[in-house]
């Protein structure tokens, strides 16, 4: 699904402002497929706790899901101060809209959503748990 995102924001980079129907269709799809990443976010918490249990033989839970609410706080805070520091060093004026100040906010409407789901997707391929969470299961049960 991310990669399929990728592909249609760069499409929307490329494409501009020029069609509206066009326009909106993709980035609802977009974002669409983006937002399914969100219930897998949590079932791989869940395959995280299974394995820690497994390997250490404590369950923890509560920790874990803690720290991933923490880590989700901490990433929104970033990227939402993130945004305002874009737009001032680019120097925005909500007065005069100048054409820096409009390149940083195309850059941050689709070349960071680009970036940010083309490393999803290279990072997910890494994620290994899901072919032998079974046999873990297996395990924790006997």
């Amino acid at each position: 699904m991310y990669a399929i995102a990728t592909v249609l924001f760069i499409v929307l980079y490329l494409l501009g402002s020029d069609s509206t129907i066009l326009f909106s269709t993709l980035f609802f799809l977009a974002n669409i497929l983006v937002g399914f990443g969100d219930p897998a976010n949590l079932t791989m918490l869940g395959d995280s706790i299974d394995y820690h249990e497994w390997k250490f033989g404590n369950r923890l839970e509560g920790l874990l899901t803690s720290s991933y609410s923490f880590s989700l706080k901490v990433g929104v805070a970033i990227g939402s101060s993130l945004v305002g520091f874009a737009l001032g060093f680019a120097g925005y004026d909500p007065a005069a809209v100048t054409d820096n100040a409009k390149d940083m906010m195309k850059m941050l409407t689709f070349g960071f959503p680009i970036i940010i789901t083309a490393l999803q997707v290279i990072l997910l391929l890494f994620y290994k748990l899901d072919k032998f969470h079974h046999k873990i299961i297996e395990d924790l049960e006997s």
